[in-house]
């Protein structure tokens, strides 16, 4: 009897549903080591070249600092006249002072900064234009296709070169025409690279009313599809005209402004080409916009797509036929 109920038992534990009261317990195999993930902190964290970049620029920034903005002078002068108007200020200052190159925008802005005290809003505007350096470096990187830009020895090396000029402008001369217009140029980049005709014609314009001779980037603007061209070169046209037609139909004196003659530094790089005089030959001006169009257009028919990276990386560390105004020969084509 009890060997037939014994019989007649039915084996739970092998028809028993798994995870169920019956269930006869499974070997769950040992996880195998894993690398530990990395944390977000580390995955965000910037790539070696910025870190070393970041201490080169510092370290510059304090060899520029004795003597700081030399330069200064012109725009606390020049936002002063613009804002003060009067027959040699307001709209009469370029063709009364015609050694004021940088163009209104650029005046504007240090009126406001005049505003702080003169003495405080030249140190605010020396310690914002020297932080430019790597923000402006970055901005011109992310404009590169993503496999060159891990090409990070690229990095470092054009950082290592282009910091050292860049805080000359910022830190010792104090060139805020020149922070505003290569800024402004490189945002215009981006505009073109995102295929956004209007705003990167307002930011070329922007960059054409902070220093005149930033009209040397409009070639960027041939950059976008042939439909775009057209309202970008429309809305860069207006902008300009905006903060310049009224100085020019004020005054027609204006336009003798474009013929001040430069003091030919012995740093400068014409020099180079032999040419010793004491000024800057007529020809200075012209030929360095109409060498820059070239080289836009050049690079933009061999960089395979990617036209609108050269025209602002090349200026940032070319040696040029300027003038100079101060040691070093290696120069932005905006600079004075």
């Amino acid at each position: 009897m009890r060997a037939g109920v014994n019989a007649g038992l039915v084996d739970r534990t092998s028809q028993a549903e798994p995870g169920s009261f019956y269930s006869a317990p499974r070997r769950v195999p040992w996880p195998q080591s894993a690398p530990w993930p990395q944390s977000a902190l580390a995955q965000r964290s910037a790539p070696w070249p910025w870190w070393v970049l970041g201490l080169w620029s510092a370290l510059w920034v304090g060899l520029r600092a004795h003597p700081v903005g030399q330069s200064w002078h012109f725009f606390a002068e020049g936002g002063l006249l613009l804002s003060s108007g009067g027959p040699s200020g307001g709209l009469h200052l370029y063709a009364t002072h015609p050694a004021l190159q940088m163009g209104p925008l650029a005046l504007a802005v240090s009126a406001v900064l005049r505003v702080m005290g003169p003495g405080s809003g030249r140190v605010i505007a020396v310690v914002a234009m020297s932080a430019t350096g790597l923000p402006l470096l970055a901005a011109v990187w992310r404009l590169l296709p993503v496999p060159e830009r891990r090409r990070r020895g690229r990095l470092l090396v054009a950082g290592l070169v282009f910091l050292p000029v860049w805080t000359e402008l910022t830190t010792h001369y104090g060139h805020l025409d020149d922070v505003l217009a290569l800024g402004l140029s490189v945002a215009a980049a981006h505009a073109v690279s995102r295929r956004h005709p209007v705003w990167a014609g307002v930011a070329l314009a922007a960059a054409v009313d902070a220093k005149p001779w930033a009209a040397a980037f409009v070639a960027l603007l041939l950059a976008l599809p042939r439909k775009d061209r057209w309202p970008a070169l429309g809305v860069f046209a207006a902008g300009v005209a905006v903060a310049w037609l009224p100085f020019l139909l004020a005054d027609s004196h204006t336009l003798m402004a474009a013929r001040f003659t430069i003091p030919n530094d012995y740093s400068s790089a014409l020099r180079v080409i032999g040419v010793n005089a004491a000024g800057t030959p007529w020809w200075d001006r012209p030929a360095q916009l109409a060498r820059s169009q070239c080289l836009c257009l050049l690079h933009r028919r061999c960089a395979a797509g990617h036209g609108h990276v050269r025209p602002v990386a090349h200026p940032l560390a070319t040696p040029l036929d300027d003038s100079g105004r101060g040691r070093v020969a290696l120069r932005s084509p905006l600079h004075r």
